[in-house]
């Protein structure tokens, strides 16, 4: 821009400010210079001046932020931008929204659900390509909003679950547990803990430094515990042995046993258990979980229920069992006998109430 138009601008300026005008023609035109220079001569830059620019006007300017602001807008507000500048072009005005059909909206759908991997722009190219729909990225955004829908985590679940049989099979094992009194329900399965599974994961620490916990070994011994629930007053809600080692059949029988001979399981309970196969092969009449299964039934009136394929998240036990998971964090166990030590003293504070509460999450009516 030539001087002589910036300062024909600056006296301008000058006479339409307020009475006491901080600064001099001088300053108005070096201000007026740095932002020629930041803008790169382009109106437009200039009217969507950040504020981090004008910052940088003003350092360089030695001015405030707010005197580099009334110069942009006195330079904005002129009639004649100079020879550099020219006349500022009319301000474009965005046209009304385009109204979009039910018949799109639900092409959209449509398309969405026959792949639900697609991302907004990934689905409005698609509609393009195909012919079907000319519409943006941002039209398909709203669309799907109206609708209620966003992208979400997907979860992994076995294509079992969904057979028709073993719908059927989860439905009638549903209806069934309605018509049982749930005091004699007691739920059973095992988890395994070791010394990795004590001790805070994440403490408080200067940034760039890194906070050594002294061990003994990796993992240590590993612990299979078994637990078996109660919800009648009076009784032990959370029934805990433990085993020195990894579960199997063998190891599963001789706590049944155990808790047989004790009078852990009392006559005419209703035990219920996942389909893991360390709980004994049921499909073989000859094996030892069906012998077991008869002998309770028989001479205890005890029933042995399985829960429905791939559903074990409808044991109540798996709750009690991240509990366990979370509290193990405040203890620190150096040796490997001091596992089962805090195991037994978290499982001793589970309450009767917290076990009915796991029980209603997972859709039982108590």
């Amino acid at each position: 821009m030539q001087r002589e138009a910036l300062e024909a601008l600056a006296t301008h300026a000058i006479g339409e400010a307020k009475p006491g005008v901080e600064y001099p023609i001088t300053v108005w035109l070096w201000v007026l210079e740095c932002l020629n220079e930041k803008c790169d001569a382009d109106v437009q830059k200039l009217s969507k001046m950040t504020t981090h620019v004008r910052e940088l006007v003003a350092i360089r300017s030695g001015v405030s932020i707010s005197f580099v602001r009334k110069v942009q807008q006195s330079f904005l507000a002129s009639q004649d931008g100079g020879p550099l500048f020219g006349t500022p072009p009319p301000r474009a005005t965005t046209g009304r929204k385009r109204k979009i059909t039910e018949d799109v909206k639900d092409a959209v759908i449509c398309r969405l659900e026959m792949q639900r991997t697609l991302t907004a722009g990934q689905l409005s190219e698609t509609l393009q390509a195909e012919g079907i729909a000319d519409i943006s990225k941002t039209s398909v955004t709203r669309i799907l909003k109206e609708r209620n829908m966003s992208r979400k985590k997907t979860h992994r679940v076995s294509r079992n679950k969904f057979k028709q049989q073993n719908l059927v099979r989860a439905a009638d094992f549903r209806a069934y547990m309605k018509t049982v009194d749930h005091s004699r329900l007691r739920f059973m399965d095992e988890c395994g803990v070791d010394r990795s599974d004590t001790g805070a994961k994440t403490v408080w620490s200067e940034k760039g430094t890194r906070v050594n916990i002294m061990t003994h070994g990796r993992h240590g011994k590993h612990y299979s515990v078994y637990g078996l629930t109660c919800c009648r007053p009076g009784e032990e809600p959370l029934r805990i042995t433990m085993h020195d080692g990894h579960s199997n059949e063998e190891v599963f029988m001789d706590v049944m046993q155990h808790w047989v001979q004790d009078g852990t399981v009392r006559p005419h309970d209703i035990i219920v258990m996942d389909n893991w196969s360390g709980h004994g092969n049921f499909r073989d009449p000859d094996s030892r979980y069906n012998l077991m299964r008869e002998f309770l039934l028989e001479h205890m009136g005890v029933q042995v229920i399985r829960l429905p394929v791939e559903t074990p998240e409808w044991n109540p036990i798996e709750l009690m069992w991240n509990l366990l998971k979370q509290k193990l964090k405040y203890f620190e166990a150096t040796r490997d006998d001091q596992v089962p030590q805090a195991v037994l003293q978290i499982c001793s504070m589970v309450t009767t109430e917290q076990i009915k509460g796991g029980m209603r999450k997972q859709g039982y009516q108590i």
